[in-house]
């Protein structure tokens, strides 16, 4: 188990590189960046991460595991997780976009990180082939990212939005796998 003042600097560390990324892509943000902003030196940064990738990619695999894992025990089936993980898009707005935002900017045809903790992801391309899933999964994180920047009065409910996008993956797999 990690002690206290791991799990604070890597709290800060998260916050910090979740906070530059809304403002820039990951490939121009600097570890003095991060440092500055998490008010931590650059030696401390390095006893954890080599750069702002491998921090991305363990914030990813740390916070938003741990989010998938809650809603997988809250929820009673893949449809109410999903309402529950689109609830908490409205109620976490900047970490969302942060997600969303490393979703839509992979590389076609690269695996989407987090997939075997993503539930989002198995539970809207079950049915689409292998070779097709990271573009549909990609499909419905645009949708998400979408609607989460769209004015609260012209926002659909989370019920409403979660049966689209379940309607849609329904068609997609029917589609996709003729």
């Amino acid at each position: 188990m990690e002690d206290l003042r791991k799990r604070m600097t890597r709290k800060l560390l998260y916050a910090s590189i979740s906070s530059l990324m809304q403002k820039k892509p990951i490939e121009k943000i600097t570890v003095t960046e991060i440092c500055r902003q998490a008010q931590i030196n650059r030696t401390t940064f390095y006893l954890y991460y080599k750069s702002p990738y491998e921090l991305k990619e363990d914030m990813l695999n740390s916070e938003l595991s741990e989010t998938y894992a809650r809603f997988a025990r809250e929820g009673s089936d893949g449809s109410q997780e999903f309402r529950n993980a689109l609830q908490y898009m409205l109620d976490n707005p900047e970490q969302a976009m942060v997600f969303m935002q490393l979703r839509l900017s992979l590389i076609p045809g690269e695996e989407p990180p987090m997939t075997e903790n993503d539930f989002t992801y198995h539970y809207l391309t079950d049915g689409c082939a292998e070779s097709v899933k990271p573009y549909a999964a990609n499909v419905f994180h645009a949708l998400c990212r979408h609607w989460l920047m769209l004015p609260e009065e012209s926002r659909m409910p989370v019920n409403d939005f979660a049966s689209l996008c379940e309607r849609l993956s329904m068609a997609m797999s029917k589609s996709l796998q003729q």
